[in-house]
């Protein structure tokens, strides 16, 4: 869920990057972003449009460049709106900027907090590290169904746990594996793509596996649709299991393993039965359960996610210093789209945008073209930024189809991994120095082919 590219390049960069570049960038960014304003779009008899257009191009550059940290861009945004969005005037105060902060305390900010602090209950009592050890130990130690259960594991604890602490601690898993294979044994490439591209993939999941998911389904609240979390794993499990059985099957065709069998990872000794584990253990099958059963009881998703918030703090499994280290940087960015989609609504802006594209005659040619450019963008930049600017453009040249234009772009979001910082978990295996960036090219193109068509396809098969 946390997508900073920032934070994952971390892994394997240790470089203190001079402040002067950054400014040049910074300022570069936001004279590119009133150019295109001014002279290519010409909004002037539109200025509540033409301002709210320059800031959702700032910040698509200043995403893009990083010249300033990515969640910043999200204050950015929120000033903007505040102070420059209803006349330009910086000593006068939008006087419905109570809408522009009304997102940090919304449903999705909730949501994604209860599953932040079921990550880091899991990870602190082991259960995380217990479960996927569980999980690969049931597949056997042929090379296939090693590789199997891995992007298997992988896959399933990022629906519900940061892709980035997913891929970090199944790194650490298969230590002892990598250790037993040859330096020059293709199938350790194999694993270490295969935790990449489950990480990446399996995100699509649950609302959430990652943050463009719950842009989406705050994008749908705000045109009055009731999108459960049921209702997201009706499409996003079948993709998940899809594209990563695609990416297996393409690994061991491209890596295979002249071993019948490998050594698996000697388990560690876990207290099973210790409180804490416990604890995290109940908490987590019966958040899981609630969740998928909403639309049975009724209970919205975001209120169910109190339940790890209180439960995991109150038996003090959870303490303050445990609380800092939730990513707050993801949910400043998730913040920052949301309130993007909603200047982009409030100011009508698609609407001109709208008819700048006129889109009515070649729905399904705009369908593609927005799964591609949702892919591509993301590679290049955040793709929780890239899901903040394009799902509420999408689904306003897309009216007829707004559950269909956010799965659309929210989904194709999650098949950016062309390069080894397209994603946080495609950095963190490249760190491991057994792999090359052409290596990332086959499996990232494959996985972006075939996961655009896929996803148009099901979520029109379905909806």
């Amino acid at each position: 869920m946390n997508d900073s590219r920032i934070a994952a390049l971390r892994y394997y960069v240790h470089k203190k990057w001079s402040t002067q570049p950054k400014v040049i960038l910074f300022f570069a960014s936001l004279l590119l972003a009133f150019l295109i304003t001014r002279y290519i779009f010409n909004f002037e008899a539109y200025e509540t449009q033409g301002r709210a257009l320059f800031i959702l191009l700032a910040a698509s550059f200043l995403w893009i460049t990083e010249a300033i940290p990515v969640f910043a861009v999200s204050f950015l945004i929120m000033g903007y709106s505040i102070y420059l969005l209803d006349d330009g005037h910086l000593y006068t105060v939008n006087p419905d900027w109570q809408i522009y902060i009304s997102q940090w305390s919304g449903p999705v900010m909730w949501l994604f907090l209860g599953g932040f602090m079921l990550a880091e209950g899991a990870k602190k009592t082991k259960f995380d590290l217990y479960f996927s050890q569980l999980v690969i130990s049931r597949f056997g130690t042929k090379p296939s169904l090693v590789l199997l259960g891995v992007m298997f594991t992988t896959g399933l604890l990022s629906m519900f746990i940061s892709n980035t602490a997913t891929a970090v601690m199944m790194l650490s898993v298969i230590q002892p594996l990598l250790r037993n294979l040859e330096d020059k044994d293709p199938f350790r490439k194999a694993l270490l793509l295969g935790i990449a591209a489950s990480a990446t993939v399996c995100g699509m999941g649950t609302i959430i596996g990652s943050a463009p998911n719950a842009i989406a389904v705050g994008n749908m609240a705000e045109s009055g649709i009731d999108f459960t979390f049921l209702d997201w794993m009706i499409v996003g499990i079948p993709l998940s299991v899809f594209l990563s059985f695609v990416s297996w099957v393409f690994l061991m065709k491209k890596y295979p393993s002249d071993k019948k069998a490998v050594e698996l990872p000697t388990k560690i000794s876990i207290k099973k039965r210790s409180f804490p584990f416990s604890v995290v253990t109940i908490t987590f099958g019966v958040t899981v359960f609630l969740w998928t059963t909403s639309s049975l009881h009724g209970i919205p998703v975001s209120v169910i996610a109190f339940l790890p918030i209180v439960a995991l703090t109150i038996t003090g499994i959870l303490n303050s210093e445990d609380i800092r280290k939730i990513p707050w940087d993801t949910l400043i960015l998730i913040v920052g789209g949301l309130i993007l989609g909603d200047i982009i609504r409030e100011t009508e802006l698609v609407d001109l945008l709208v008819s700048v594209f006129p889109a009515e005659s070649s729905g399904l040619l705009l369908f593609i073209a927005l799964g591609v450019i949702a892919s591509v963008t993301s590679n290049l930049m955040s793709n929780t930024a890239a899901a903040g600017i394009l799902i509420p453009i999408a689904s306003g040249m897309l009216y007829l189809y707004p559950i269909e234009s956010s799965l659309v772009v929210a989904l194709c979001c999650s098949t950016a991994m062309f390069l080894p910082i397209s994603t946080p978990p495609n950095s963190i295996v490249f760190s491991t120095g057994d792999l090359e960036i052409k290596e990332f090219r086959p499996l990232g193109a494959l996985v972006a082919l075939v996961g655009i068509v896929s996803i148009i396809f099901l979520v029109f098969l379905i909806y």
